[in-house]
């Protein structure tokens, strides 16, 4: 398709569109091209767009489907195979892994499959899931101590943290979150989205945004069953916690996992949406406040959407104060993406920058049409953007999970990487990302937001926050674009891998062995630098695991073995090639 009829195809809208009284047709510039035209028929006729469309476009895109998107439920549990086996205990683990040894087979735990799937699981392996009374609250004992009332809890591995909806035996009366405080207790911090199991959490080195508290703080012992079929007990400051903690279920099924808790309390705070010159991403006196905010504020995040002509920041923080649900009426937090409005008009923008993204990668010389369907872009974001600062003061388990109160599972669905950088270097995170953004505005569209926000040090040697706090960057693809999600990743590890100390969450989207970026290349070198007792752990490993049955190939292709040609198990293509527009 050559670029007169590029633009002709713009230009084809404009006969036959009857006047429409739209306030974000009213927004739109009167500009050449038919933009105007081009929203009134998207919005309210599909089809007519659909036949004015070449067919190089309608080969990788049908507007119709993605204007009508009406995302189905995951299925219950959510992406669950058919052949998952349900263990109840202990001795019906040991059998399966039994099986495993003898067949030569690979077994893997499914909890909430929240991860990358591909992580969790490979189609041939033995699957199973946790249930009955590894899936429960075992028992709690209550205690008081210097700091308080406190409860040491037993809990079984396969316990969700929340209420996950793609399971309808999950409920608030078996969620760990909600049952702890109701008894009037709280975990010292728990993420956006709380659907996970607590051993799922605990193996990806997941954390919620806050370097003043972790989810290792209250871990005193977990139980699991190793790839010979013994039990073990991990105590607390031992090496065998310290190893098997973040180990991604490479050494084991976690059966049990002991907290110590402490009384419970209210998070109270405020969510706004800023300019991006007046937020926390704008430096004052050569700083950005957001690495102040990370490293003194005790629970903060921001969702950044930096694309041209929006460059906006929805800013959250919180600090704990005292529950009194006797004495005070809560005020519930409001996220601004949870109304159906607001899932309509995401639908409806990030339908339309599907179209633009492949636009741009497509014919990124045509400076003209480029500018205007940016232009146009921002408009649709901008109309959901908008809203006065929320104050907020609830329990907090309510409070945390930010992300829960959203449709999460279905329109507001997401691939995303997570890089993790000291946050000593916030400073520099930040300023490459800008300088990204700014040299190749079209990448952009790649992505629903950026997510940014902090982590406590962990003391288990393959998180990623094993050598200090940090700051994490969450650029999140949505999952209904069209294309392949680690192209537009492999720009973030490029830029952001490099830094000094930065890594990745182990439970989303990873680089390969052997894949390089800027001046570093992902193998055993690159691991040893950033986590200094990968050697350590991966003898532990060994010791628990000397067969491998937990050894997918999507684990051996990142750093078991020295791999001297490393399989891919997925072959990277995509007809949405990120060529970022300078």
């Amino acid at each position: 398709m050559s670029q007169s009829s590029s633009a002709a195809m713009l230009d084809a809208f404009s006969s036959s569109v009857k006047s429409v009284d739209d306030p974000i047709l009213n927004k739109l510039p009167n500009v050449k091209g038919g933009l105007k035209d081009l929203y009134i028929k998207f919005k309210n006729n599909p089809d007519a767009v659909a036949r004015f469309l070449p067919a190089e476009i309608k080969q990788y895109l049908t507007i119709q489907a993605r204007m009508s998107l009406k995302p189905v439920a995951p299925r219950v549990p959510r992406h669950m195979p058919e052949d998952v086996i349900r263990v109840g205990d202990v001795k019906e683990i040991q059998e399966q892994i039994k099986i495993a040894r003898h067949d030569k087979k690979k077994l893997r735990v499914l909890g909430s499959v929240h991860s990358r799937e591909s992580s969790v699981y490979e189609a041939e392996c033995i699957k199973i899931v946790l249930a009955g009374r590894l899936k429960e609250i075992i028992s709690v004992k209550n205690g008081v101590d210097e700091k308080g009332k406190y409860a040491i809890v037993k809990v079984g591995g396969g316990c969700y943290l929340g209420v996950n909806p793609a399971d309808p035996q999950s409920n608030s009366n078996n969620s760990l979150i909600t049952q702890l405080a109701e008894d009037g207790y709280a975990l010292p911090v728990i993420g956006g989205i709380a659907h996970q199991t607590i051993a799922g959490y605990m193996q990806t080195g997941s954390a919620g945004g806050s370097t003043a508290y972790g989810i290792a703080d209250c871990i005193e012992s977990f139980r699991f069953v190793n790839g010979l079929g013994d039990e073990r007990k991990a105590h607390r400051n031992s090496d065998l916690f310290k190893a098997a903690g973040v180990s991604m279920g490479l050494m084991g099924v976690i059966t049990e996992v002991t907290l110590k808790v402490y009384g419970c309390y209210a998070v109270e705070g405020q969510e706004d949406i800023r300019e991006e010159q007046h937020s926390w991403l704008c430096k004052i006196e050569d700083k950005y406040p957001l690495e102040e905010v990370i490293s003194q504020t005790e629970y903060a995040h921001i969702n950044w959407f930096p694309h041209p002509g929006v460059n906006k920041v929805i800013q959250w923080y919180g600090r704990r104060v005292p529950h009194r649900p006797q004495c005070e009426t809560p005020i519930e937090y409001e996220n601004i993406l949870e109304s159906k409005e607001a899932e309509e008009q995401i639908k409806e923008a990030f339908g339309f920058v599907d179209l633009v993204r492949w636009y741009c990668n497509e014919y990124p010389d045509d400076k003209e049409n480029i500018a205007k369907l940016l232009q146009f872009v921002a408009i649709l974001l901008n109309s959901f953007l908008s809203s006065k600062p929320k104050p907020f003061k609830e329990r907090w388990d309510e409070a945390l999970p930010t992300e829960d109160k959203t449709a999460v599972d279905t329109t507001l669905k997401v691939h995303f990487t997570e890089v993790w950088a000291p946050v000593k270097y916030t400073e520099k995170v930040i300023d490459t990302l800008k300088e990204f953004y700014k040299k190749y505005p079209v990448a952009t569209l790649g992505t629903f937001t950026v997510e940014i926000y902090g982590a406590k040090k962990s003391p288990f040697w393959l998180s990623p926050a094993c050598e200090g706090d940090v700051v994490r960057v969450d650029p999140l693809w949505w999952y209904w674009n069209e294309g392949e999600a680690e192209l537009l990743f492999r720009e973030y590890w490029n830029r952001l891998l490099p830094i000094e100390g930065a890594t990745v969450h182990w439970g989303k989207h990873i680089p390969k062995y052997g894949d390089q970026f800027g001046d570093i290349t992902f193998n055993r070198k690159f691991l040893k630098n950033r986590y200094p007792h990968f050697k350590a752990w991966l003898e532990i490993r060994e010791e628990m695991d000397p067969e491998n049955i937990f050894v997918t190939q999507y684990w051996h292709n990142r750093f078991f073995t020295k791999l001297k040609s490393p399989a891919r198990e997925e072959k990277l293509e995509s007809p949405l090639p990120l060529k970022a527009t300078a």
